[in-house]
């Protein structure tokens, strides 16, 4: 018999454990991070197109009209500096590659307190400031929608990392990825052939209608599902200072450690480098050049404690091939680097990672996928909860008619 016809002959192999048993562990798992993971669905079809859909919702802030060339970058960020004195500005990706929307800034505190804002839009021809927001703050704007709904999507709008919302869909993601294994057992048809459990009885009772789509989704959407739970505990399951896929990942593969974790604290935090900001992108994009790497785009973020640079460069579309680099914050010396072409097994399982989750690393069509994959954990979870609301009366009115006899009894004695 082959593995199609009957997928169930892996979980043989595994220790045997009583249906009934995964069942029941279905059930309450499933129940206990059932809203969790139907938010999750919803925000993260939403969040597929974060991009196309938070310029929506900007308007007239997020677009601009072509007046003629670009001013260059240096001189934007310069512009932005001035702006906000407080700040260090770092531009988020080439505002050459959209000539019709606003160039986006993103500001870090040079000290200690917190910033009102965080996020600058800027005409990217005349060099005015459009606006500026924090990001992820509540406010049933448009302008703040799509950020709220991402902080929604991993910490439930409670604090940011580290929160106790983070955790929370930390513990949701893993029990999520557990599931699936639950899920799998019990949708797998004990005979017969796999793919007639993906398949709906439409012209059956609405119970069953909802019964064979919940097992059909569960089952067509399995590996995507169970993708995006452990990609997801990839951020979220982090507790104490590890998270538990990366740790996994380190533990079980080969992998290069961090360009910036190879460089050692400064006996005094450096508040003050020589390379400004736009130096510093500029001494990055000289060794880049000279690699013979075209970035499509550039991260630097500055490190006072380090005393150092830390730069992020994605070299394709897909998101999937990442250098790193540490360079010194007074003389623009790469400390060290982490060429892609270099990558251990557990690098590239790790570069993957968020491209595999958004849907990038296959384009258009991934993030259509990942989308309908969203949508369709939401059924999922709805579908779900209709056959334990089901299930649960029945086994009330089971237990409900098996003491009429024994009341009768008592009241004959």
């Amino acid at each position: 018999m082959s593995l199609l016809e009957n997928p169930r002959t892996l979980v043989w192999r595994l220790p045997r454990i009583p249906r009934q048993v995964w069942v029941v562990l279905h059930r309450y798992v499933g129940l206990a991070i059932m809203i969790f993971v139907f938010n999750v669905g919803i925000t993260g079809a939403l969040l597929s197109f974060n991009d196309e859909l938070d310029r929506f919702f900007l308007g007239d802030l997020g677009r601009v009209t072509p007046t003629g060339a670009m001013i260059a970058e240096p001189v934007l960020l310069a512009i932005v500096s001035a702006a906000y004195p407080d700040a260090t500005a770092e531009i988020e990706g080439p505002a050459a590659d959209h000539p019709t929307q606003a160039a986006q800034f993103w500001l870090e505190p040079k000290g200690e307190a917190a910033l009102p804002r965080d996020e600058v839009f800027v005409n990217p021809y005349t060099g005015q400031i459009l606006g500026d927001r924090k990001w992820g703050e509540i406010h049933l704007d448009g302008r703040h929608f799509m950020p709220m709904v991402y902080r929604l999507h991993y910490a439930l709008l409670v604090q940011d990392w580290d929160g106790w919302g983070f955790w929370v869909m930390g513990i949701v993601s893993l029990l999520w990825a557990f599931d699936h294994v639950a899920s799998l057992i019990l949708s797998i048809p004990r005979n017969g052939p796999f793919w007639k459990a993906m398949t709906v009885k439409w012209r059956g009772s609405a119970y069953r209608i909802n019964f064979d789509i919940h097992r059909a989704f569960g089952l067509g959407m399995w590996v995507i599902m169970a993708m995006l739970a452990l990609t997801g505990a990839s951020w979220n399951a982090t507790f104490f200072g590890t998270n538990v896929v990366q740790y996994a990942i380190d533990a079980t593969t080969s992998t290069t450690t961090a360009a910036m974790d190879r460089v050692a604290d400064r006996a005094t935090p450096l508040d003050a480098p020589a390379l400004d900001m736009v130096a510093a992108r500029a001494a990055i994009t000289g060794t880049l050049a000279a690699m013979a790497y075209e970035p499509q785009e550039l991260y630097v973020e500055y490190n006072a404690a380090k005393g150092a640079y830390q730069v992020w460069a994605r070299l394709d579309a897909g998101g999937t091939q990442w250098l790193q680099a540490a360079l010194d914050g007074n003389s623009g010396q790469v400390l060290a680097l982490n060429d892609p072409k270099d990558r251990k097994i557990g690098d590239i399982i790790k570069d993957w990672i968020y491209p595999l989750h958004s849907g990038q690393a296959f384009g258009l069509v991934g993030r259509i996928l990942i989308c309908l994959t969203g949508i369709a954990t939401a059924v999922f979870c709805v579908t779900g909860f209709v056959i334990w609301l089901k299930k649960a009366r029945a086994r009330a009115a089971a237990r409900k008619k098996a003491l009429v006899p024994r009341k009768r009894l008592v009241a004959a004695e």
